[in-house]
């Protein structure tokens, strides 16, 4: 501790308050001399000194708050504290029962929880193991799915390949059938034509005999008789005899035309006939063909399924 009558020392070196001021009203006037610039930078500092403040009195204000908060709790943990002090014996006692008899059934069902984990562990590995099984046995059975089928469609190809052979056949049957009937037709229509002919031929020359013998006869009846009255009265009966001839040699002419429309109506009717007779039995050959490949696949498809139960099931049939 310094006396009163001890000296205070003055370092040396301070200059006099006077000129201590002087410094800093020099200092003062550079600053202010700095222009612009410096104003601006001293105005970014202030604002940045003033945000740092109200953040410090926030910081300040919740830190109060949380000492509020922490009083407050602490003494109403306080008032618990002294409450459940003040609780009888009798509760405290019936309040350790209950917590007893908690824990109890809390071990009970644990104990309860593990036995049935373990039961459902022990299910869920048989389910393991039943999947695994069923999963294989399912594997085998679509492989052998895959070979039924690959057979059956193999099997079907073959059928569709019989139909489609003995249709063709057919076919071709029937394009040889109707080359015939063409070809029958057409010789037909040649004697029939050469018998028309042969007919107009004859039809003319009956009419030019009729018309021949009518000339010939009005020449010996102009010849023999004197009269105009017999001549027209034996011509009047001539010419009735005439047309009784005419209808004689058309009715005939007609007949024979008839008879040979008739033949060639019944030689076409032969070839269709026939032609229809060779249609029905290629077309019983096809339905034949396909009896047969029809049977072979009901057949093959039965050897398909009883392999499939001999693989399936491991067992013949």
């Amino acid at each position: 501790m310094i006396s009163d009558s001890q000296p205070v020392p003055v370092a040396p070196n301070n200059p006099p308050e006077k000129d201590l001021r002087s410094m800093r009203e020099e200092e003062l006037r550079q600053v202010m001399e700095s222009g612009k610039d410096q104003l601006e930078r001293e105005a970014a500092l202030q604002m940045v000194l003033e945000q740092k403040r109200l953040d410090e009195e926030g910081k300040a204000k919740q830190a109060a708050q949380k000492l509020e908060i922490d009083r407050e709790e602490k003494h109403e943990h306080t008032k618990k504290f002294r409450t459940v002090r003040l609780m009888s014996e009798k509760e405290i006692a019936a309040d350790k029962e209950r917590q007893k008899k908690l824990e109890e059934r809390e071990a009970e069902r644990r104990k309860k929880h593990e036995k049935e984990l373990k039961k459902q562990n022990e299910y869920f590995h048989d389910l393991r193991l039943a999947a695994g099984s069923r999963i294989a046995r399912e594997h085998k059975e679509n492989e052998l799915k895959k070979l039924i089928e690959s057979e059956r469609k193999k099997a079907t190809r073959e059928l569709d390949a019989a139909v489609a052979v003995a249709t063709e056949k057919e076919r071709l049957a029937g394009q040889d059938i109707e080359q015939e009937v063409r070809a029958r037709k057409s010789l037909i229509d040649i004697d029939t034509r050469a018998a028309l002919y042969k007919w107009e031929a004859e039809e003319r020359m009956k009419t030019q005999e009729l018309e021949s013998e009518m000339h010939r006869r009005l020449s010996e009846i102009q010849e023999q008789e004197k009269t105009a009255y017999e001549q027209q009265r034996k011509k009047a009966s001539l010419e009735l005899m005439m047309r009784s001839k005419h209808r004689h040699v058309e009715s005939e002419m007609t007949g024979k035309k008839q008879a040979i429309e008739a033949e060639d109506r019944r030689k076409r009717a032969s070839v269709d006939t026939e032609a229809q007779e060779r249609r029905r039995e290629s077309a019983r050959d096809r339905q034949h063909v396909i009896r047969l490949a029809e049977q072979h696949y009901g057949d093959h498809l039965n050897d398909i399924a009883r392999e499939y139960v001999t693989k399936h099931y491991d067992r013949k049939v």
